[in-house]
């Protein structure tokens, strides 16, 4: 395993306004590798997140430093890739950068998150970062309301197809949505090294170690459940078969200057997204989420099936496993089920199963058990379904 350590090469100063934290912009490229396999990815490195569109998930306990790891990658991506960055607290810093000997500045500040925006299909949020803190927070509003599946649908889909990358923390992974659990692709589980390796000597919150977890496979080309797998079916141990990556970030030029400057980022502040949350639901009615037109009828399950199943389309999945496809699909009866499952044979979807884990898959793209290739119509699908009465 790579351990890259990502540490500043400078040390802080104040800014000219004598407010914003100056970053070097040499605190956002990572160091060579500490002597381990040169061929084992460097996560930060390898990650591009303003071509590419990410889920990630920062987890971990209270002060092991999620906010802090996910302000960083933020913050890189603001000054290396000077991308535009929406987040539900403030992100602020000034870039220092020196061009042929004279050190320029440049403030990079994250746009307030607005919700509404967001779900309503705007441009203005295309091609950015988007970042938000205690996730859980804003899923369980989202829960809350009429529309709870309506909206999850919306806000995945409007990020792969906006071309939005998405950071977001919170203490475990479980606790977010299902829907997000399944469409998140990597986990960085993030530990204070004081508490992890209990070390007094090291200064809480300086140092976060970070272990990547792919889980979706778009990153790294294998999955956490290969991983495992493949672990299991080769019989290989060692210390963590299933992580992709373990990092370190050195994080005390993000504090600023105590009585000077400001942190990098603000935890404390306070977001309500509930009154942006409401505007959303009011337009409902006019908002289009996968094929057909949206008149109340057809905003029942089947729409709702038929935008889950075109969003795997979209992003590519060639396979979902069955008992996750059921749990997502939203189905509240037998006979609702009865019928996506019917709309998925007019499809023709496939079936494989994993001997090695005892799983079950529906295949969108791909061969299944019988050798087959399958290339699955999601327009029968969603003929079949709208349908059937």
């Amino acid at each position: 395993m790579t351990t890259a350590t990502i540490q500043s090469s400078t040390e802080l100063k104040e800014t000219p306004n004598g407010q914003l934290t100056v970053i070097d912009m040499r605190a956002f490229i990572n160091n060579k590798n500490t002597g381990h396999a040169a061929s084992t990815i460097e996560a930060s490195d390898v990650l591009d997140l303003k071509n590419e569109s990410y889920i990630i998930l920062f987890s971990g306990r209270r002060g092991d430093g999620k906010t802090t790891a996910m302000s960083y990658f933020a913050a890189k991506c603001m000054a290396m890739g000077n991308m535009k960055c929406m987040s539900n607290y403030p992100i602020e810093f000034m870039l220092a950068r020196k061009i042929n000997g004279v050190t320029h500045y440049y403030p990079r500040r994250s746009q307030p998150l607005d919700m509404e925006v967001l779900l309503n299909f705007d441009n203005s949020y295309s091609n950015g970062l988007i970042v938000m803190d205690e996730i859980p927070d804003i899923v369980s509003h989202m829960s809350a309301m009429t529309w709870k599946n309506r909206l999850m649908n919306i806000f995945v889909r409007q990020l792969r197809k906006n071309n939005n990358s998405l950071l977001m923390a919170a203490q475990q992974f479980r606790l977010i949505d299902k829907n997000l659990q399944w469409q998140t692709d990597i986990e960085i589980q993030c530990k204070d090294a004081r508490k992890a390796l209990r070390n007094p000597a090291i200064t809480k919150g300086s140092i976060i170690l970070m272990r990547w977890l792919d889980h979706s496979g778009n990153w790294t080309g294998e999955s956490t459940e290969e991983r495992l797998a493949h672990a299991r079916t080769y019989h290989q141990g060692g210390d963590d078969i299933m992580a992709a990556d373990h990092t370190e970030l050195r994080a005390k030029h993000l504090w600023g200057i105590p009585g000077r400057t400001k942190p990098v980022f603000d935890t404390l502040y306070h977001q309500d997204v509930w009154e942006s949350l409401r505007k959303v639901v009011m337009k409902l009615d006019s908002i289009k989420v996968g094929s057909g037109v949206n008149s109340q009828e057809q905003d029942s399950f089947r729409e709702i099936a038929i935008s889950f199943v075109s969003a795997i389309m979209d992003q590519g999945d060639e396979q979902i496993e069955s008992t996750v496809f059921t749990d997502l699909v939203h189905a509240e009866t037998d006979l609702e089920l009865d019928m996506v499952r019917k709309a998925l044979a007019a499809g023709r979807i496939g079936k494989r199963r994993d001997n090695s884990t005892g799983k079950r898959y529906y295949v969108f793209n791909g061969l299944d058990d019988t050798g087959n290739e399958v290339h699955f119509d999601i327009g029968a699908f969603s003929k079949y379904l709208r349908a059937s009465g």
